[in-house]
Parts: C-alpha cells; structure tokens; sequence
C-alpha cells in the first residue's frame, strides 16, 4: 500500500472536517493508500518534528493541502521545500497540490516564499468536492503502479535490514529488547525480515547521542555476526543524526560557509545527510596552511590534490595548465573544503574554479568575513550540536574497539 504523506494547515472547525472527510477518502476502497499526517500518527509524548521529519522521508507520494492557512504556516512551507526536493531528485516521486478556498495558480506564483518552489509545474488539482479529489488522487498513484519508487528512508532501512537478518532470529529479537526497552510486537516475533527492517528503522528515528549505545548493543549479536557490518550499519545509521535544515545546504551548486571545530568529520557527515542513499561526492580538505593566504597559494594547493588524484600510475604527472584545464572542464562538480580566507580571496576562486564547490569552515564565534559569491552560509552549528554528532560517533568505535571478541 503507497505511504501518502498530506502537509496541510488545519486550524478551524472546517479544515479539520474537510482533513478528515479527505484522509478517510484517500484510506478507502480498492485505491486504498496509508496516509501520514500529524492528526492520525503522531500520539501524545511523542517528538513531533522527529515524527514528521520520518514522514517526510519515507512516504512514497505527497499532497499538499493548499489553503491561506497553509500559505502562511512556515511548517506546511518548510514540507513542501522538502517533498519538491525528493522530485527534483526522483521525477517518479509524486508530488500532488490541491488548490482549496480561493487560493489559485497565480497566487501561488505571486507569493515571494512560495514562487521558488513552482508549485505550478506539478499537475495541480482544484477541489469543491474533497472526497472527488481523493479519488482523483488514488487514481494518479493507480496509474503510475509499480513505478512508486522507494524513499531514500526505505533504501536506508532495506540496507541495514539486509545486514541485520543474517543474525539468528533469537539474537534479532534480543537486539529489539535491548534498544527498545519493549516485549516484541506479535506480528514481528516469528518473522525475521520484518523484526530486522522494524529495528532499521528504530535506529534510524533515534536522535543523537545514541549511536555509541547502538554499537554496544550489535556488539551482542554474537561471534559469528561480522564486524564488518556493525561498522556498516553505524556508517548507515550516523549521517542522520545532523540538522537536516544545514546539510540541505550540501546540495547547492555554490559556495558554502559553515562554522565547526572539526571540519572533517563535520563535512563528511552532513554530506552524506544530504546526499544518502546516493553516493555523497567526495570533498577534499585542504591544509590549514592556507587560511588567509593568496589565490595563487590555495590554487597551488589545488594543484597538488588534484594531480595526485589525476595521475595514473606509469604516465608522466600532469603540468600545472593540465591540471587548470580539466579542473575548469570537469563534468561534474568538485566540492573542496577550506578555512575561510577574506572575501578578495574568496571572489577570485569563484571566478576562476567555476567548476569548483567551495566549502569554508569557520571556527565558533568567529564571523564570516565577507563571504563574496557564497550563496549558502549556514547556520552557525552549536557546539552542543557537533559534539554529540561527532563524540557520539567516535564513542562508537571505541566501544566496537573495546567490545570482547572483536578487533
């Protein structure tokens, strides 16, 4: 059954009706589909924006419910930024706005928030009649069938169940007790795939810090379970723990300044967060020799890292105007990180590594020295927030290091 995920804004007596008339429409009949919104799965207790955050991630299609309430929620803007993100990325993902009350095409394309998404380009629907939109809505998921691709969330999930079912099912089953804390749901106790893919998914919903007691936890799947896929699924599980709002970021085909205190392992994470379950382009560090140095020194630099990664074993190394030229001609871009140097500096890499993704990272507290020709400055990350993604993460090996019967 397709996951359908509705961003709506419902504030009055009317728009709860009309959510809930519309949500018992689109669960009905044999084009029956599982709708995701905040009303129905998310209960008391739980953490909201995690909730929706998992939502948005592993539906397999979106509506969003477009009123004047839900133009002027900055939620409902921040879930479609999101879900027209997932179809830029995946043509299949579809995406479905249903225009409500007297909003209109032209409205949409007249509001400065909501212009960048073009909403319009998308089949929109019109609705005096919201149960005839949800048929018109469980129609267009029939039609496009078996084509409903899998969410990057499902991929994730897929992987590490992969991993996870080659334990026995008893060791499975301890696992979930173990980080759960629970008894064992009965559809899931004699079903091994299931059992793996609902613990997948419970690792991936976790926030940080919480991935060193994951490690310990795998570490009791037994002898026989490989350490290699422990560290795996630890790689699999980690990326996700970064916000999502910054490592959104990391898909921009400009510039980016980001504040942390270890620019590696930062990068490395919010890159894959951002690009997984594709494979995240590679970044190359350069030396903090160069921070508030000339072009010509960080272009040097460039050179170096770049013919050591162009040079094939046996041929002669490449000349400094090959390197410039392959750079320049290169058909996909080349994400290289940074300290930050002054805004002259960072104008003139612009201008001549067009093809190049520049990634400046700045120590805490310190401001962003005009950042010329960089459209993206992130947030400055708190220290708080770093520390746990990067403590925990290293907290983690070191209790794979540690743990009896392994390395």
């Amino acid at each position: 059954m397709a996951r359908l995920f509705v961003s709506h804004s419902s504030h009055s007596e009317r728009a709860r009706r009309r959510l809930e008339e519309f949500v018992t429409a689109l669960g009905a009949g044999q084009d029956a589909v599982d709708v995701l919104h905040d009303r129905d799965k998310i209960t008391c207790g739980d953490d909201w924006r995690s909730r929706i955050n998992a939502m948005l991630a592993h539906c397999d299609a979106a509506v969003i419910l477009l009123t004047q309430d839900a133009l002027d929620s900055w939620w409902v803007l921040k879930e479609a930024t999101i879900l027209t993100w997932r179809r830029e990325r995946n043509p299949r993902f579809p995406v479905v706005p249903v225009l409500l009350d007297d909003v209109t095409d032209q409205k949409l394309r007249s509001l400065a928030p909501w212009a960048p998404l073009d909403l319009t380009r998308y089949q929109l629907l019109t609705a005096d009649d919201i149960v005839g939109c949800a048929a018109a809505v469980q129609r267009h998921l029939r039609a496009l069938g078996v084509d409903l691709a899998p969410s990057p969330f499902d991929v994730l999930v897929a992987d590490i169940a992969q991993l996870l079912a080659k334990a026995p099912l008893t060791r499975c089953r301890l696992l979930w007790e173990d980080l759960d804390g629970g008894s064992l749901p009965l559809d899931l106790d004699d079903h091994h795939g299931a059992l793996a893919e609902a613990i997948g998914r419970w690792m991936l919903r976790q926030p940080p810090p919480m991935l060193s007691r994951i490690a310990g936890t795998l570490t009791k799947l037994g002898q026989a379970f490989p350490t290699e896929d422990i560290r795996r699924i630890i790689e699999l599980v980690a990326p996700l723990w970064v916000d999502l709002d910054a490592a959104s970021g990391f898909l921009a085909d400009t510039d980016l300044a980001i504040h942390c205190q270890r620019p590696i392992p930062v990068l490395q994470h919010y890159m894959s967060a951002a690009h997984l379950p594709d494979r995240p382009p590679r970044v190359f560090v350069l030396n903090a020799i160069t921070a508030g140095d000339s072009v010509e020194d960080i272009a040097a630099e460039l050179r170096t890292v770049f013919r050591e990664r162009l040079h094939s074993p046996g041929s002669p190394p490449l000349s400094d105007a090959e390197v410039d030229r392959r750079l320049s001609q290169s058909g996909s871009r080349v994400h290289v990180a940074l300290p930050m140097p002054d805004g002259e500096v960072v104008a003139e890499l612009r201008r001549r590594f067009a093809r190049i993704s520049f990634i400046y990272f700045v120590p805490h507290g310190d401001a962003v020295r005009d950042v010329v020709g960089t459209r993206w400055v992130l947030p400055e990350l708190a220290k708080t927030t770093e520390h746990q993604v990067c403590e925990d993460f290293d907290a983690a090996w070191e209790t794979l290091n540690t743990a009896n019967g392994f390395w």
